[in-house]
């Protein structure tokens, strides 16, 4: 029986192989200066499961999915043989499936999860050997590198004499991408090379491509193996073994080391090199003294070129080498996460937050800056470290981790997007860079390309670099790419390359990288609205700046456009289906291509002309266009009009079935609250005649369509609106025209105004009034319709008729969103958990109804087992969005009720069966049929459930809107935080860090919460600068000019004191009486 405990920013599995299999990976960060490696592992045999560069293609260990790996890790997998020449020649496996009894007689077992590695140990008793294993990534060197430590304690009382074994039966050798080894890792194999062998130090690869073509291709590069061993002071190379034969005979299975359990055995000067699946293990012969450690290094990894790799050898080779990097990689993961370091009275909380702000930055990247040219200039702004969440148990993604340094991997629009929503809260340094970003990213029908890739630059003309370096800046580079290359070609540099980005990167010009992939889901457009609200919180006094003055705004130019209805209304078998309904524009295509540089940003001239830029009001406005003209003939949800659904992807089917979200409404409305809001508040620029907006003449025709159509019934208004849409998207298919008509304010809040209306109807009628919780998917069935084209089966809807599907969290999720009562708050909650959302039995909230009685036809959520994957489980991320609402709308006690039992880090670690420090994406619910899983939690930690919590942490420790303005535009901040009695310590403190740098004490020494009627408040509040005397600010609240000063970073620390509110007040009263006497 495994059992879980929770030490010093650890987990720890005293008896890991017994516990239910669970997946995981170290963080594939690798500084800036350094290669990557992906590496994943499991709590079975020796851990790591497959690792590699770049992505599953390129593996040095293959990489399996999950459930493959359960089974095959043990023999597969790291192994370690000990030999005993006088005990009969016997050989014991550290962590080997012969030693993995239950009851723990024969070895005890226990692994050790960090964020920045992974470690193994085994005490076998009867033989006195104490074996450890650390794993982890080498930090800021040239090549891709991971690291294994073992170390062997004898505590027998007598010397033992010993034969060692330890490494890979099975390595990769490069060049044996991963579909050769699915498919046809039998023949591949007769292009296998091993050199390298005499120094100790054999390096793997194919000898050429693998390719039925006329060029053949040799490859340079390689994967390596190398390890050392020191036995009392004394370090000595260990000798590659790579003929996976010589130590297992002729058994395939790798299951017993045979030949090594020979009495004689020796490693032969000459090994087979070719023709086979090598191996990469290390042997040693030595005495291991009474309590004496015999302690292996070993490197796996991958290097450009054998030439790279033979200039490493002496540092790797170094005994301190790994020492240091296991240093180095420590510090640089706790680095990343000081942003969110929090000190409160629950030390699991506080090494959660720091965990799940490494997995956030996993998925959505860490944002490094490069000053501008001219102090007054942004920086350029450049994410590293991303990547699109793949791994054992998500087997479907294909992630991208580049081998390069200042790596970037892909994403998807969404994922990211929703991933970077607080990083200005962290690194306000990054300013509106990401709203820029995702904003223009969005296209001119409102959807946008899936894949995003990150940014690329252009080297400036004016940049004065040597002629060998203008070619390589001659395309479109990233910085890793641009280091790589510098390598590769063996240029030399006039100053570091550290000073050669600082002289290129800021006069570089910035370049979106992104393509269509899978096609549109109809939410993605939602959650700008959340990056934008998060950004106006810190800096509320640049609204007018980013909403009117900036047109540094763009429309992504798309070769794949969405069809007419004619052509994706379809009969098929006497039901109306929707199909097919985004294609690849093939004259767009050609116009795109034919472009020498950003090839796809929308231009004037209908494609032909300049680049056309706009304001983000604009491009906003185009948003919500687009949206209320995509209503569903009812006008209750936004319409899954392009092939792809909303944001739970497992209805898969219900753009068939023409079906609708009303997500997307309660989301419309928010889009359209907030421009109406805007526009009040920018009534300044009215009166200084600025009372209108240019628009491109397209968009304005469409508004003026849209909103004629406003008074029309649901069905005559989708009809209406729909041909509208229809026309626009036509006239702007190749791009805009370039004119542009004035749109007066006052229109604006007119349409606006009238859309709402439109919006909140469609909205009443989601709303289900048995179970006082709105319903969010509909289906609709076409009851008559026309025959438009009888040669292609084209016809157009003339009556509808809706079908309702059950009730799901999201649904809750986005009502409470633009909920302004807190009253109706509180009884959708308290519906909410009435209501089947609600698991009784672990106290948290399923992400939908059964679904038992839907066709299988709404998508592959019907075919799962309820509470299992996206039926009826515990959703993480809708979950974690759930009680974020909670917060929005104020209601704390029943946030706090539900935080305590649905945050990860409170879970039953035997129940969750895996480190409650990690998130994963769901928990079996109490439907499922096997109650032993009841609560268990699958898929390992790259969920969007990491920037919910990290928003839920913002509002905790400072609240929602700390920085206001006041009647004179000036900036004042008043923290109000919203936390617990049981998460301030001891001594009545809780402590975090404000704006990723500045710490935050909380002193609240009767240790009450800081909401209900007997709250503590914020009281005295010293800020202590870079210069000069503390300063204090006694009403809680810091006014200007100190608050400007704590948001640009002039101020070091802050003491807040926190009261009994009715204490505060007095003592206010006293001081302000104090100050006129």
């Amino acid at each position: 029986m495994a059992t879980y405990r929770l030490g010093h920013d650890e987990c720890l599995i005293e008896g890991y192989s017994h516990a239910r299999p669970f997946a995981s990976f170290l963080p594939g960060i690798a500084g800036l200066w350094g290669v990557p490696m992906w590496v994943f592992y499991v709590n079975r045999g020796q851990a790591i499961a497959g690792f590699g560069i770049q992505d599953k293609e390129h593996p040095i260990m293959e990489f399996l999915p999950a459930n493959r790996a359960y089974r095959t890790i043990p023999l597969h997998g790291f192994r370690t043989f000990l030999k005993f020449p006088g005990r009969r020649g016997e050989v014991y496996e550290p962590f080997g499936l012969t030693h993995a009894k239950p009851d723990g007689q024969a070895a005890r077992r226990r692994m050790r999860i960090r964020m920045h590695e992974l470690i193994l140990e085994e005490t076998h008793r009867r033989l006195g050997l104490e074996t450890r294993v650390e794993y982890f990534t080498i930090p800021n060197e040239p090549v891709a590198a991971l690291a294994r430590v073992v170390s062997i304690t004898n505590h027998a009382r007598v010397a033992r004499p010993l034969e060692i074994l330890d490494g890979l039966p099975l390595i990769i050798p490069y060049g044996m991408l991963d579909r050769f080894l699915k498919s046809m890792s039998r023949t591949i194999e007769a292009w296998v090379t091993v050199t390298h062998l005499e120094q100790h130090a054999p390096f793997y690869r194919l000898k050429v491509e693998p390719h039925d073509r006329p060029e053949v291709v040799p490859i340079r590069a390689g994967n390596f193996f190398t390890g050392i061993a020191t036995v009392s002071g004394r370090t000595t190379p260990l000798r590659p073994i790579i003929d996976p034969s010589l130590i297992f005979g002729f058994r395939e299975d790798c299951v017993w080391p045979e030949a090594f359990a020979a009495r004689a055995f020796r490693v032969p000067e000459r090994q087979a090199a070719f023709d086979k699946t090598p191996c990469a293990m290390g042997y040693l012969k030595t005495t291991l003294e009474a309590e004496g450690t015999c302690t292996l290094v070993s490197f796996y990894g991958h290097a450009e070129s054998q030439e790279q790799l033979t200039r490493l050898l002496p540092t790797l080779r170094d005994p301190s080498f790994a020492i240091r990097k296991a240093q180095e990689n420590q510090r640089l993961i706790r680095d990343l996460t000081e942003p969110v370091a929090t000190r409160s009275g629950c030390p699991t909380f506080d090494q959660y937050c720091r965990q799940t702000f490494l997995d956030n930055a996993m998925r959505g990247g860490v944002p490094v800056t490069f000053s501008g040219p001219a102090p007054s200039d942004p920086p350029k702004v450049l994410y590293v470290y991303a990547r699109k969440h793949g791994d054992l148990e998500r087997d479907y993604n294909h992630f991208v981790i580049p081998a390069t340094y200042f790596s970037q991997g892909n994403a998807n629009y969404r994922d990211v997007n929703q991933n970077r929503r607080s990083d200005v809260w962290f690194d306000p340094e990054i300013g509106e860079h990401n709203i820029i970003a995702f904003f223009n990213l969005l296209q001119a029908d409102g959807f946008n390309p899936l894949v995003y890739k990150g940014t690329r630059y252009r080297a400036s003309d004016h940049l004065e670099v040597s002629p060998a370096l203008r070619e390589v800046l001659a395309k479109s580079f990233t910085p890793g790419e641009l280091l790589t290359q510098i390598e590769r070609r063996h240029l030399k540099l006039s100053q570091s390359p550290e000073e050669l980005l600082r002289q290129i990167m800021p006069i570089a010009r910035e370049i979106l990288d992104a393509e269509h992939g899978e096609g549109f889901w109809i939410d993605h457009w939602t959650y700008n609205l959340d990056m934008l609200e998060s950004y106006l919180a810190l800096y509320p006094d640049r609204l007018k700046g980013l909403l009117l003055d900036k047109r540094l705004f763009t429309f992504y130019d798309n070769p794949f456009v969405v069809v007419p209805r004619a052509q994706k209304y379809r009969l098929i078998q006497n039901q109306v289906r929707q199909l097919h309904a985004v294609v690849r524009d093939t004259e767009k295509a050609a116009l795109i291509q034919s472009r020498l540089d950003e090839a796809h940003v929308m231009r004037t001239q209908h494609g032909r002309g300049s680049v056309y830029t706009t304001t983000l009001l604009v491009k906003m406005l185009c948003v919500v266009v687009n949206k209320a003209a995509s209503l569903d003939p009812f006008g209750i949800g936004v319409e899954m009009e392009a092939d792809r659904p909303s944001w739970y992807d497992a209805l898969n089917g219900l753009p068939a079935l023409l079906g609708s979200s009303a997500c997307e409404t309660f989301e419309l409305k928010r889009w359209i609250l907030f421009l109406r809001r805007a526009l009040d508040r920018l009534s300044a620029p009215l009166s200084d005649g600025a009372s209108s907006v240019p628009l491109p003449e397209e968009l304005r025709d469409f508004l003026a369509d849209v909103h004629s159509a406003f008074s029309l019934s649901d069905e005559a208004y989708w009809d209406r609106a729909t041909e509208a849409k229809e026309r626009y998207r036509a006239r702007v298919r190749l791009g805009f025209s370039g004119a542009q008509r004035e749109c007066a304010f006052e229109d604006l809040r007119e349409f606006l105004t009238r859309a709402l209306a439109k919006v909140e109807r469609g909205i009443a009628k989601a709303w289900d009034a048995k179970l006082g919780i709105p319903r969010c998917y509909f289906a609709y069935d076409v009851v008559a319709h026309q025959a438009v084209d009888g040669a292609s089966g084209a016809i157009k809807p003339t009556r509808w008729q809706s079908r309702v599907l059950p009730v799901f969290l999201q649904g809750a999720v986005h009502a409470m969103r633009v909920e302004t009562d807190p009253r109706r708050a509180r009884s959708l909650h308290q519906a909410v958990r009435r209501s089947p959302l609600y698991d009784a039995k672990l106290k948290m909230y399923r992400i939908c109804d059964s679904l038992s009685q839907e066709p299988e036809a709404i998508g592959r959520c019907r075919v799962f087992s309820p509470g299992w994957l996206e039926n009826q489980s515990i959703w993480l991320h809708m979950e974690y969005k759930y009680l974020l609402e909670l917060l929005r709308q104020g209601l704390y006690e029943e946030f706090y009720q539900d935080f305590f039992e649905v945050l990860i880090p409170f879970q039953p670690p035997t129940r969750y069966a895996r480190s409650p420090l990690e998130n994963c994406s769901f928990l079996v619910s109490s439907v499922y049929d096997d109650p032993s899983l009841h609560g268990a939690g699958f898929v390992a930690r790259l969920s969007g459930a990491t920037a919910e919590f990290l928003q839920m942490w913002l509002w905790m420790t400072v609240g929602r809107e700390p920085f206001t303005l006041n009647e004179r535009g000036e900036l004042s901040l008043r923290f109000a935080p919203v936390l617990s009695k049981r998460l301030f310590d001891a001594a009545g403190r809780f402590a975090f860090v404000l704006l990723g740098k500045i710490p935050v004490t909380y002193h609240n020494p009767k240790r009450l919460p800081t909401f209900g009627p007997r709250r503590a408040v914020p009281g005295m509040i010293r800020l202590f600068p870079k210069r000069g005397e503390p300063i204090e600010c006694p009403r809680g609240v810091i006014p200007p000019p100190y608050a400007a000063m704590v948001r640009d970073g002039a101020i070091v620390r802050l003491e807040v004191e926190l009261a009994p509110e009715q204490v505060a007040k007095r003592s206010l009263k006293l001081r302000i009486a104090e100050r006129v006497a």
